[in-house]
C-alpha cells in the first residue's frame, strides 16, 4: 500500500480476496484480518472500494465507506499491507490470471522461519 498512487509502471501482483459478511450504511465487514494478511507497512487495503477508514481485528476488517458498501455475500479483493508475511500466513496461493483461476502453488517455506 505504501507505493499505491506513485504513478509506478507496475501493479500489485498479488491480493489476498474476502467476502463481505455484514454491511451497514456506512461500513461493511470482510473476512479478511491479521490472520490472512500481513499488516507490518499499514493495513490492507480494499480494491475498488473507496475507503475512509479500515479497522483489523484477527479475523476481520472493517472498512468505512463514504458511499453505498458492496452487497452480502460479494467478494473483495485487498492488497496485502505486507506481502512476504502473507505468503507466510498461508499453505498455498490461488493463482489467477483476469478472472481465471489457473493454477494453485504451495508456499513450501511457510513458517520456516527459526
Amino acid at each position: 500500500p505504501e507505493m499505491l498512487g506513485m504513478d509506478l509502471p507496475f501493479r500489485c501482483a498479488a491480493t489476498v480476496r474476502g467476502t463481505v459478511i455484514s454491511r451497514h450504511s456506512d461500513r461493511f465487514v470482510a473476512d479478511v484480518g491479521r490472520r490472512v494478511v500481513g499488516v507490518e507497512y499499514g493495513p490492507p487495503v480494499p480494491v475498488g472500494v473507496e475507503a475512509t477508514h479500515i479497522a483489523l481485528s484477527d479475523e476481520h476488517a472493517t472498512v468505512t465507506v463514504p458511499g453505498a458498501t458492496p452487497p452480502l455475500g460479494s467478494l473483495v479483493d485487498f492488497i496485502p499491507g505486507q506481502i512476504r508475511t502473507t505468503f507466510n500466513l498461508h499453505d498455498r496461493v490461488w493463482v489467477s490470471r483476469g478472472k481465471m483461476l489457473v493454477d494453485c502453488w504451495p508456499v513450501s517455506a511457510r513458517g520456516g522461519s527459526q
